[in-house]
């Protein structure tokens, strides 16, 4: 498509207001493992998790043989999401904006292929089915909806509340993913934006002596219950239920890698006169690195503290 400002002399302005108000970087990126280490071919590996060794007997005689375990090990794959785009830059589009459009078209592509890895290549792999065989493919590993999946009726309420937070530390600690204090991995959870409207009017509304403690940057809820928020609009509710499938999960709990394609150029298009391209691509992918460290937890828009206040 062409960057085209024919219409009116304003839009040079509107235009750059709008890249101005887009997000600036990705939203998830720093919230979960992400491999510097570029891959190649069309996967690559996680590092291979080890089943969870338990102790051994005792030998009752010093003379006796070792017992001795095998644990088997799964690999989780990491398969790639390509991303491609390109905007058309005419000798119209300069004249008519009076200035370089490269410049704001870089920024708003930038903008672009940060959302591009939120939404499309990070958040499906919150709950999607993962490789865990030898090669891509031989063996697969679905979500786990009756151990690490928390249902929107958890605690006599649909909403957002306390217990259905302290339903999934419950499963946490019964699956050593966290402890005492100390080695506690930093906790995420990905709300839709309806969720903000109603944790800050719980804040505001909130008596002095509330047991539940909530942080904000202006309008906006940053921590809940000791959880970083971090805000998905893109997250929709389930027909099925009709609610917010809620992601809520440790760093460790998922990766992240880029493989080495990648391209940015600014180039003249051949036969196209003095017509140029701005063309970005990508491939990166994501897993969920281990079950039990993702839980999905089920919950309409509302959020209730009845109970806890």
């Amino acid at each position: 498509m062409a960057y085209n400002a024919l219409d009116d002399r304003s839009v040079d302005y509107a235009d750059g207001l709008a890249l101005q108000l887009q997000q600036k970087k990705s939203r998830l990126m720093t919230a979960i493992d992400w491999d510097s280490e570029l891959a190649r071919g069309t996967s690559a590996s996680d590092t291979p998790i080890m089943q969870e060794m338990t102790p051994g007997a005792a030998r009752s005689d010093p003379l006796a043989d070792v017992s001795h375990d095998r644990y088997a090990t799964e690999r989780r794959w990491i398969s790639p999401v390509k991303y491609e785009h390109g905007v058309a830059i005419t000798n119209d589009d300069v004249l008519d904006t009076l200035t370089d459009p490269t410049n704001t078209i870089v920024e708003g592509m930038a903008n672009a292929i940060n959302r591009w890895k939120d939404q499309t290549v990070i958040t499906p792999q919150f709950f999607a089915t993962v490789d865990t065989g030898e090669t891509v493919g031989a063996r697969t590993q679905a979500f786990n909806d009756t151990d690490f999946k928390i249902p929107k009726t958890e605690g006599g309420n649909n909403g957002l509340t306390v217990q259905k937070l302290a339903k999934a530390v419950e499963i946490w600690i019964d699956n050593y993913v966290i402890g005492n204090e100390g080695d506690l991995e930093n906790v995420y959870m990905g709300l839709p934006a309806r969720h903000n409207s109603a944790l800050i009017t719980k804040f505001f509304a909130r008596t002095k002596d509330s047991s539940v403690p909530v942080k904000i940057n202006g309008m906006v809820v940053t921590e809940f219950a000791g959880i970083k928020c971090i805000y998905m609009p893109w997250l929709t509710e389930d027909v099925t239920d009709s609610a917010f499938h809620i992601p809520l999960w440790v760093k460790s709990g998922m990766k992240g890698k880029d493989w080495q394609t990648k391209a940015d150029r600014l180039r003249e298009l051949p036969g196209k006169g003095t017509t140029k391209e701005a063309y970005s691509e990508r491939r990166c992918g994501a897993v969920r690195t281990q079950e039990g460290k993702v839980i999905k937890l089920v919950a309409d828009g509302t959020v209730d503290f009845t109970n806890v206040e």
